[in-house]
């Protein structure tokens, strides 16, 4: 329910303020095929209801394909209900997970969604957690790499180092005016 239509991040269109408007993700618009102005027939727990499509929005933890509407819309198909969102259940024996998730989806089909103990927000922020982590490490390398490259080639440049760029004519100058008999070749 939209309790503060200021807080939505719409992107087209406007928040629902009237009961019989609804706003929808980019991701369930496009599932939906549906657009600004368009009706869509909504089921809750306490009945069908039919809204008009009034604005996008990006949802801020990116839960993916979520619907918005006024409190007044919502109670037209659902009840004001403390345990509206979920009831969560621990299972005394958690190896019977498997078939007790079977049960309940053949029991009551696409109208439940079994999570376990997780938040799919979560996976996502998570996982770009570590491609940021794994990035810096990887900057970190090369950065050690060009300041050791740049610092080591310094060192055997230098006039008391050791000499990698081959003799100029000035070395050869230089090393005439000591003694002759030091010039190569």
């Amino acid at each position: 329910m939209i309790t503060e239509p200021e807080r939505f991040h719409i992107s087209q269109g406007k928040t629902s303020q009237r009961p019989d408007e609804v706003v929808l993700t980019e991701t369930a618009a496009l599932d939906s095929g549906v657009s600004i102005g368009d009706k869509v027939t909504i089921r809750g727990d306490a009945g069908i209801g039919e809204f008009t499509v009034s604005g996008i929005y990006h949802c801020a933890n990116d839960m993916r394909a979520n619907i918005g509407m006024n409190r007044e819309g919502y109670l037209t198909i659902g009840q004001d209900n403390p345990q509206i969102w979920c009831h969560h259940y621990f299972l005394a024996d958690t190896s019977q997970k498997a078939a007790i998730t079977e049960g309940l989806t053949q029991t009551y089909g696409g109208d439940i969604h079994v999570h376990e103990n997780s938040w799919p927000g979560l996976i996502g922020i998570i996982s770009a957690m570590q491609a940021l982590l794994a990035f810096m490490y990887g900057m970190i390398v090369v950065f050690v790499f060009i300041v050791t490259i740049m610092a080591g080639s310094k060192i055997l440049t230098s006039r008391g180092g050791i000499l990698l760029s081959p003799p100029t004519a000035s070395y050869f100058f230089t090393e005439m005016q000591k003694s002759p008999e030091n010039i190569p070749g």
